[in-house]
């Protein structure tokens, strides 16, 4: 989350929330992040019901709202409903998940071209990094197509922010 916020520190003397998207596919970890961003704490979490959760977090005195959506495949088209005034977007991949990273990378590369997330930073977050060789973070990245991405500044990140 430090850089998330570090690239709002303007808001920090602002009562205004910053929304945050984070999306990803089904069992990427989104919950599990979002809760120990809410707590400090590891939970064990079920999965997301329905298709939005949402929390209030301030970190380094700026205000945000995090909106995890749910993922399963028949609620992604819906994902376009919440890109209204989305001021980041963190995108969460199960690094050990290789079977479905061409299916993260679809979804990532639709993302990437909707017009309301032109300008919205995205925070591509890969999740059980820490069970990977540095090669398969590597070829992570390759498949992902994060290369290929032009429009954006793109941050990655490997882990859970202490």
């Amino acid at each position: 989350m430090g850089s998330l916020s570090s690239r709002f520190s303007s808001y920090s003397n602002s009562n205004e929330n910053i929304r945050v998207l984070m999306i990803g596919l089904d069992g990427a970890g989104k919950t599990t992040i979002l809760d120990k961003i809410k707590t400090g704490d590891f939970v064990s979490t079920t999965p997301t019901i329905g298709w939005i959760q949402r929390a209030n977090v301030i970190h380094r005195n700026v205000h945000f709202t995090v909106w995890e959506l749910g993922s399963q495949p028949a609620i992604r088209p819906m994902w376009r409903l919440c890109f209204d005034n989305t001021k980041a977007l963190i995108f969460v991949v199960d690094c050990n998940d290789g079977k479905r990273l061409k299916e993260a990378s679809e979804e990532l590369n639709w993302l990437m071209i909707e017009d309301e997330l032109r300008d919205v930073p995205l925070l591509v977050f890969a999740n059980k990094s820490d069970l990977l060789e540095e090669s398969d973070t590597s070829d992570m990245t390759c498949k992902l197509g994060l290369p290929k991405i032009k429009n954006r500044k793109v941050k990655k990140f490997n882990g859970i922010p202490d």
